[in-house]
């Protein structure tokens, strides 16, 4: 869902992105292995993406501490859950991980802030990239739009599912969950 953001800034600030492959057993299992406590499925599993990606010869691996999203425009701000909040601190902890906790990026985010406050908040990680802090404002406003851009092709999908359903009065399934689990 953050991926626009994520791709734009780190390409803004010089960096190759390189995506883990898609989730499989092994995958799925070595995040099983390496979690040191009993969170949910999804976090086990971004143990393995983690490992993969590490393995796979990645110099860097982001696993950014979110800590809010942008409330939708009729909701109160929520928090996300502690478990997606503390990623990169449990991960860092690992024992089998622990000789790559340098090649961890995990910037603390607050998207529900606003953009000038998450341009203050990556202003640490820009640095770690040898940018600057005026380079680390226009990765942050590009990854911004492309984050919108995105949103709004999200929307207008949606939009075109539902018309598709009106005009044809076929039924529709709707699957409402968190953002990690769908």
């Amino acid at each position: 869902d953050r991926f626009p953001f994520w791709r734009v800034l780190l390409e803004g600030l010089g960096c190759a992105v390189a995506l883990s492959e898609e989730t499989n057993r092994r995958i799925a299992q070595d995040g099983v292995d390496l979690s040191v406590a009993e969170p949910c499925y999804p976090i086990r599993v971004a143990h393995g993406h983690v490992q993969a990606l590490l393995e796979g010869g990645c110099d860097l691996v982001l696993v950014p501490n979110v800590m809010t999203f942008e409330p939708a425009p009729d909701a109160v701000a929520s928090q996300l859950c502690p478990w997606t909040q503390t990623l990169p601190h449990v991960v860092r902890s690992v024992p089998r991980l622990a000789g790559a906790a340098d090649r961890l990026l995990a910037p603390s985010v607050h998207f529900g802030l606003g953009e000038a406050h998450v341009r203050r908040d990556l202003l640490p990680l820009g640095r770690r990239l040898g940018a600057t802090p005026r380079q680390v404002g226009r990765a942050v406003a590009a990854a911004f739009a492309a984050q919108r851009r995105f949103q709004a092709a999200v929307e207008a999908a949606g939009r075109e599912a539902l018309a598709l359903l009106e005009r044809t009065g076929e039924p529709g399934i709707l699957l409402v969950d968190r953002k990690s689990v769908v």
